[in-house]
């Protein structure tokens, strides 16, 4: 019963660190995000999916900590597992004592699990439906990309475990082979840099964020990664050339509804301006330093994290068995 126990205790120690951390990003994002848009398009990029990821990782790895943790961490700030109302100093109370701890943290865990699940499985049947729909327009191959047989002008990156590149007959139709090459280049750096595959992932670990939260940081993810690409072209390239491609195809897509960026990575997708401007722009300060500061942040989250696990462990403990009576 200790194990269970110790899970329940972390599961509710969790939910309140997911609640915390979700709140206190609500009220920072959007003075943040100012300073965060003076970054890299690289540094961007992993900030903006770190911080989506935050609460419920934090709260999932504390979990983990407090009820796998054997109570005798070398700085825990309680030297003694006790309760005011045992015999004896001893790790845990009365089996039943924990019939109402076991209800909290197995409601919790039940929730949280159900919730994660069916998301996945709801992106999951999204995107093979995509795939599924977009098998019968596939009229042929130009190089490395799918040709759909298809007015509209469309390229996109579409696919999660094996991503493709699809191409609109409508679009090779109104570029040059060199435009065609830079499209094509532009989305094949999508799959290489696994992009749909970490929205994927992102998209299911942000639940406990707020709306306007997870809506800013989501855009900033997907223009971030919409900028790395667009940077690869223009290595190739060069940025004036690949600029006035982006500014021709978003002309050329004006007229046709958008795909939705969390299914395919599609070339108008982002902010065109911003995108053009950075092109256009002297790089912006190196992803060297935003990394520095995610490795020591996520060093001190675990710290923290491990100081605390006993701590809050005995009082929440404490707190259920004063509950009992």
């Amino acid at each position: 019963m200790s194990m269970l126990s110790d899970l329940w205790i972390g599961v509710i120690a969790g939910t309140l660190a997911l609640i915390v951390l979700s709140c206190l990003l609500r009220l920072v994002i959007h003075p943040l995000l100012p300073a965060l848009s003076q970054l890299s398009a690289n540094g961007r990029r992993l900030i903006a999916a770190v911080l989506l990821i935050l609460p419920a990782f934090t709260a999932i790895a504390l979990t983990v900590v407090m009820a796998t943790s054997n109570h005798h961490l070398p700085f825990d700030l309680i030297a003694h597992h006790c309760h005011a109302d045992a015999v004896v100093c001893a790790a845990h109370g009365r089996v039943s004592d924990y019939l109402p701890l076991t209800a909290i943290g197995a409601g919790l865990l039940t929730v949280f699990v159900s919730w994660f699940l069916f998301g996945a499985l709801e992106k999951l049947y999204a995107i093979r439906s995509s795939m599924r729909g977009l098998k019968p327009a596939v009229s042929g191959w130009l190089k490395t990309a799918l040709i759909l047989d298809v007015e509209a002008p469309l390229a996109f990156c579409a696919g999660l475990f094996s991503p493709k590149v699809y191409l609109s007959r409508g679009l090779t139709e109104r570029l040059t082979p060199d435009e065609m090459d830079m499209v094509r280049l532009h989305e094949a750096s999508h799959k290489e840099s696994m992009d749909l595959m970490v929205r994927f992932i992102v998209s299911l670990l942000s639940f406990g964020q707020f709306s306007s939260v997870r809506s800013s940081l989501m855009d900033m993810l997907i223009c971030a990664q919409e900028e790395v690409c667009d940077q690869k072209v223009a290595r190739r390239f060069g940025r004036v050339e690949t600029a006035e491609t982006l500014i021709k195809v978003q002309r050329l897509r004006h007229s046709v509804a958008k795909l939705s960026p969390h299914c395919v990575a599609a070339i108008d997708h982002g902010d065109i301006s911003a995108r053009t401007l950075a092109l256009l722009s002297p790089e912006n300060a190196a992803s060297g330093a935003s990394r520095l500061c995610i490795v020591a942040g996520g060093l001190l989250l675990a710290l923290a994290m491990l100081v605390a696990s006993e701590p809050l462990h005995h009082y929440f403990e404490t707190l259920i068995l004063s509950l009992k009576g």
